[in-house]
């Protein structure tokens, strides 16, 4: 990661050297293929030697161990899809336990959570940076920033001491139960600032810091970092053997990451190259955030339970507090377990199956133009006046059931849910993939959501009024959004359908002329004559009354 440059010169059918270039120098965008190292695509013909040249300069001060490398198409494109489900996993299980312990500190307002979500922040920060930072966060977090991603390192090295203190030493209350480990912590954290400043400075001007110090910064961060790493493990196995029960939970929590990171440390102060101690460190990192998680919920129920001791005629209150906590956390916990076992899986529960294989695969998802779709929306009636009588919570609820059951639908007779847009529900058929029967399954999806909220109606207090409205004709599908992907479409057949629904009438299927023209032959449909749409003109429409063959819906 600390190679500035890198150029390759290769002999052409001609014989005549060609030359790729690839600098940490330049954005993302400029090198000559995507991915977290220097890679450059040659062609060469089997059992032909051919001799190739590689000039290679380090950035500044940063000693360097180079290890180049020949790889087949195949085979590197699976070592980088390895690695790119690697990073997903860790930075989608990090981003998990993360956000849940910070709506905890919201709701709960104990700033050990905060402090907790500062230091795991800062530790999946450097974890990430150190394996990914050429790579996944330098092409999606700053890939037009090549100066930045120079200093990510160090900034994350230093902003990771300093979480990691604040945060273990209010748990096991260090200043106060020794503050001579105390002082000699933050000695080193303050270490740890001047040598991080340093290497800083020297990225930044690199013509007015001399070389050697620069040297002499970046090892002494290593220097200092194992330092640390040896304070942090003496402090915790200190209180540990003094009955601290918190410091019990963190020396288990500690120890596999302490390990491999004292090791990696050592590694990079002799500068051997670490690559494969990463993934474990990972792993460590991963199970480590879990345990603290765990450490830190386990410290407020002692806190918890020395008051109730105190309070005496609190404690049938603080007990039952104890237990809501307790199921809250083995909850939460088992919340968190699943959604890592569907980390890959993530892009498939918000984009189509395709295009989130597609967008797995390639990184990005192609938009294409659909020619014959049909674009379906419902609406309720009144929801303004409905939504205003009703406590938030109960509105909610009632959207999300029976939202959930028009997905249900969908889901049954293929057809793609689009968005939701407050009470709107949108889906459309015949996209991504174009099917022949598209106004036919966004027919029936319709009748099906009103036939639904009818019955739904007659047993529930609140009463909903549906209006169903359907248009086919083509439009432009894609994926946009940079972090949360959305999949949506374009076109007037799209504005169409809206005001089609919008012309409606309550408990009906409302379709234009063109869409009639799709089903005519396998559903009844009343002629509304020419409606006028709001911004469209006068339009024909009709009803859908029902299944050819059978009674009205």
């Amino acid at each position: 990661r600390f190679m500035q440059e890198v150029d390759l010169f290769w002999p052409d059918a001609s014989g005549t050297y060609q030359r790729q270039s690839a600098s940490s120098n330049r954005p993302f965008s400029e090198r000559p293929l995507p991915t977290s190292k220097f890679v450059f695509p040659i062609s060469l013909e089997p059992g032909k030697p051919v001799e190739i040249f590689l000039r290679a300069r380090p950035i500044g001060f940063m000693p360097v161990a180079f290890y180049p490398s020949l790889w087949k198409p195949e085979a590197h494109k699976q070592a980088a899809t390895r690695v790119r489900l690697q990073s997903v996993f860790y930075i989608g299980m990090a981003t998990a336990l993360v956000s849940f312990n910070l709506l905890l500190f919201l709701f709960i307002r104990d700033r050990n959570y905060l402090f907790y979500v500062l230091a795991q922040t800062s530790m999946a920060w450097w974890v990430g940076t150190s394996r990914f930072g050429s790579g996944i966060a330098y092409e999606f977090l700053w890939p037009d920033s090549p100066l930045f991603d120079q200093l990510a390192l160090a900034l994350s090295a230093g902003a990771t001491a300093y979480f990691a203190y604040i945060f273990q030493s209010r748990m096991m209350e260090l200043p106060r139960l020794r503050p001579d480990l105390d002082r000699y912590w933050r000695t080193v954290i303050w270490a740890m600032f001047a040598c991080v400043g340093l290497s800083t400075l020297g990225i930044l001007l690199p013509q007015v810091v001399p070389v050697s110090l620069m040297q002499s910064a970046f090892r002494s961060t290593s220097f200092v970092g194992i330092f640390f790493v040896a304070l942090n493990a003496y402090a915790v196995y200190a209180l540990a053997k003094s009955g601290v029960r918190v410091a019990k939970v963190i020396a288990v929590a500690w120890l596999p990451a302490i390990v491999i990171l004292s090791y990696s440390l050592v590694l990079t102060y002799f500068s051997i190259r670490i690559e494969w101690v990463i993934p474990p460190l990972m792993l460590a990192s991963g199970l480590e955030m879990i345990l603290m998680s765990l450490a830190l919920a386990d410290r407020i129920n002692q806190a918890r339970k020395e008051k109730a001791r105190a309070q005496a005629d609190m404690v049938t209150a603080l007990q039952r507090s104890e237990r809501e906590l307790e199921n809250t956390v083995v909850q939460r916990t088992e919340e968190l377990r699943r959604e890592q076992s569907r980390a890959r899986d993530l892009l498939h529960n918000i984009l189509p199956a395709g295009l989130a294989d597609e967008l797995s695969a390639t990184g990005k998802a192609s938009s294409a133009r659909h020619e014959s779709v049909t674009v379906m929306f419902t609406d309720f009636i009144q929801f303004t006046q409905t939504a205003s009588t009703i406590p938030a919570d109960r509105l909610v609820a009632e959207l999300n059931e029976i939202f959930g059951a028009f997905d249900d639908i969908c889901d049954e007779l293929g057809v793609e849910k689009i968005k939701t847009i407050g009470d709107s529900y949108m889906a459309a058929a015949g996209l991504p993939t174009p099917c022949a029967d598209h106004a036919q399954r966004c027919v029936r999806a319709g009748l099906r959501m009103v036939e639904y909220l009818e019955q739904r109606n007659r047993k529930a207090a609140f009463k909903w009024a549906l209006r169903v409205g359907l248009h086919s004709g083509p439009v432009v599908a894609g994926v946009v959004g940079k972090r949360k992907y959305a999949f949506d479409i374009w076109g007037d057949a799209v504005n169409l359908a809206s005001r089609i629904e919008s012309s409606g009438e309550v408990g009906r299927v409302n379709v234009s002329a063109y869409t009639y023209d799709l089903i005519q032959k396998d559903f009844d449909c009343t002629y509304r004559g020419k409606v006028n749409a709001k911004g469209k003109g006068e339009i024909d429409m009709y009803f859908v009354t029902g299944i050819v063959g059978q009674s009205a819906t």
